[in-house]
């Protein structure tokens, strides 16, 4: 339903299986259903409301697990909750009647350990092993929750067909498993000298915790010395639970090009794959990023690996990993290999082994890997905490690789920030660019419970236009992920740095401060009092004035016949709240920072809300309804962010303490 309580569509609760938040813009979702013949496109008035909106679809989910420690009973580590509908209070104060229940399943640990298969092999333009026994070695049988495969030069004859695809979920079993994706099944468009495939399989009681899949091919890269069948790849993307997952498939013959020539043939296939919020640099965009292929740089694991030389010059894939390759892997001549990245602090990966496979002919690798996962956070139903903000100061971004750059700008930005970017332009200060305190931006968490707070990241993105191109559109200079981890501490101002990457290579670093404090207003409040939605240190009271029909005409409510005095609070109706009864906290220079304003709703401009009782007077206006109400919001300004920090901490002091 929507704001007015009318609805939009209908579905089958139980074909439910897939919630999308938008990657980049903060008020959409999408949700798929089984036996849907299209996707929902939901946009939302506030990323906040998208946020308490997508936890309850993710609960209708077969078999879904959300992650809530205090509705975990002591000494337990999981728990099924059952809830009766009663009402729904709305995030604009408005209630509901709702029927029915629902029963889901909590964890107190915020993280699922999901085994992963990654593996990749050459056809080398041959059809498929006859025998699926050459596969056992390679790719085992259904010992893994996911498996996610990569294939290079593969025939034409398979393109634009399921054969492949059909192929390796026929040897796991089509019973316990089922096809994600496979980029061998997409329309091909035109004949290719290289074909490269990507296919995604996982268990069918999987499915729910799968999401954001994407695939595609990239052509060949054109460059200077380069053929064009010399570099191609395939690329693909997904989500377990919350956590996002970026694949690369390089396909690189040995032609003989010069090793920084192939570096940027390789930095180029990473930075051109479209998947996820396109607004940061490929090399922060996941929490778990993995390259692999046959790179062709030529003396693989010896003392002179000119791919590890590449990187350590920071020419190519800044900070990935790679395992100790055993000798069935490091004697082959061109190798395949595969490095990996995982989001510092707040991501593990580990890689339980990495080997390759006799049984093939062509070239491979294949890598077991526990992925930690974190699950999605249920606020809704847990322990209610004040809201807080991120305030950040003393920005500066500095290296000796970032480019003179005009109109420069940097974005903040993430899924929990509400109005995600945050956007603030920079200065230039002598070789470094810069943000003073008074032109930061502050974030606001659609969750403020610290403990998912402290497992969240904020993506930096830094634009402008280079002085060299006649172009003056705004592009991503350099991106960097702040992890939260040992940062967002309540009440106190914490130093930081991070490095900054471009087309995955490190050219940067940003320091800074960032502050953490209690401050309840969120963007739809502040607008509603008819301020910015980035104003800072205000502090929002609210009331509800109440009425109802008499003689034909609206007259104030009373308790007698409305169950609801005129003026009450949200949902005490029976508890008196007047806008003269709200007072400026004593002490320091508190300010009122508005005056009064009705809060608008999109079908009454001056915000009533009907219904045949006070407390579900939601609707829009009808003949029959009787009563009626109204949010009435005015904002309080605090003298610093300090001193609404304390108000709001003594606020939510129990007494006796």
């Amino acid at each position: 339903m929507d704001l007015t309580g009318y609805e939009s569509f209908a579905q089958q609760a139980s074909n439910l299986y897939r919630v999308e938040k938008h990657p980049s813009i903060s008020n959409r979702a999408t949700l798929y259903f089984f036996e849907a013949a299209h996707p929902y496109d939901l946009a939302f008035t506030s990323s906040e409301r998208r946020q308490r909106f997508c936890e309850l679809a993710m609960l209708l989910r077969r078999n879904s697990v959300m992650w809530c420690p205090s509705l975990i009973p002591e000494n337990e580590t999981d728990a099924v909750v059952q809830v009766n509908g009663t009402t729904i209070d709305r995030p604009n104060g408005k209630v509901m009647k709702v029927k029915g229940d629902v029963q889901f399943n909590v964890a107190k640990m915020p993280y699922e350990v999901i085994d992963l298969w990654y593996g990749c092999f050459s056809l080398d333009n041959k059809p498929l092993p006859r025998s699926q026994t050459a596969l056992q070695s390679f790719m085992p049988k259904a010992a893994h929750e996911v498996y996610v495969l990569g294939i290079t030069n593969v025939p034409s004859n398979y393109m634009g067909t399921t054969e492949i695809s059909d192929y390796f979920v026929s040897y796991l079993g089509p019973s316990l498993f089922f096809v994600l994706t496979s980029t061998a099944a997409a329309p091909q468009d035109r004949k290719k000298d290289v074909n490269n495939v990507f296919i995604v399989i996982c268990r069918r009681s999987f499915i729910v915790r799968m999401s954001h899949l994407e695939a595609m091919d990239i052509n060949s890269v054109r460059k200077d010395g380069l053929s064009s069948n010399d570099f191609s790849a395939v690329g693909c993307t997904l989500r377990i639970n919350e956590a996002s997952l970026g694949f690369v498939l390089v396909n690189a013959t040995t032609a003989p090009v010069e090793a920084s020539v192939r570096a940027a043939a390789v930095r180029g296939i990473m930075s051109n794959f479209p998947f996820g919020d396109t607004s940061l640099d490929i090399g922060v965009r996941f929490d778990y990023f993995i390259v692999s292929g046959a790179l062709g740089f030529g003396e693989d694991f010896s003392t002179n690996d000119m791919l590890v030389k590449q990187m350590k010059a920071g020419n190519l894939m800044s900070d990935m990993k790679e395992e100790n390759a055993p000798s069935n892997i490091s004697s082959r001549s061109n190798p395949m290999r595969i490095f990996y990245m995982s989001r510092p602090r707040i991501c593990r990966l580990d890689v339980k082994s990495y080997q390759s496979s006799r049984a093939l002919e062509g070239p491979n690798v294949y890598a077991n890997i526990d992925v930690f996962c974190q699950r999605p956070f249920l606020a809704t139903f847990g322990q209610q905490v004040p809201r807080v903000r991120l305030f950040f100061k003393d920005l500066v971004i500095a290296g000796a690789r970032i480019p003179q750059i005009n109109q420069p700008e940097v974005h903040l930005s993430s899924e929990w920030i509400d109005c995600s970017p945050a956007i603030a332009p920079l200065q230039k200060d002598a070789d470094m660019y810069s943000l003073t305190k008074a032109g930061c931006p502050t974030l606001c968490p659609t969750i403020s419970n610290t403990d998912y707070l402290r497992l969240q990241h904020v993506d930096f993105t830094i634009y402008g236009t280079l002085p060299t191109t006649t172009d003056k559109k705004k592009i991503v200079i350099a991106s960097g992920t702040l992890p939260l981890k040992n940062v967002a501490t309540l009440g106190e101002n914490v130093e930081f740095s991070f490095p900054l990457y471009y087309r995955g290579c490190n050219v940067g670093s940003m320091q800074g401060e960032v502050s953490t404090f209690y401050n309840e207003s969120i963007a739809t409040d502040l607008e509603a009092a008819g301020l910015p939605a980035q104003a800072a240190n205000m502090h929002i009271v609210d009331c509800f004035e109440n009425q109802m029909l008499l003689g034909g005409s609206w007259q104030p409510a009373n308790e007698g016949k409305a169950s609801a005095l005129p003026w009450s609070k949200m949902t005490e109706l029976s508890t008196p709240a007047t806008k003269d009864s709200f007072t400026l906290p004593e002490g320091g220079n508190w300010r009122w920072g508005s005056e009064w304003k009705a809060e608008k709703r999109p079908d009454d401009s001056e915000g009533w809300g009907y219904g045949l009782v006070v407390r579900n007077a939601v609707e829009k206006k009808r003949k029959e309804h009787v009563f009626r109400r109204r949010r009435w919001v005015r904002a309080m300004h605090a003298p610093s962010a300090t001193a609404l920090h304390e108000f709001i901490k003594k606020e939510n002091t129990p007494a006796d303490n």
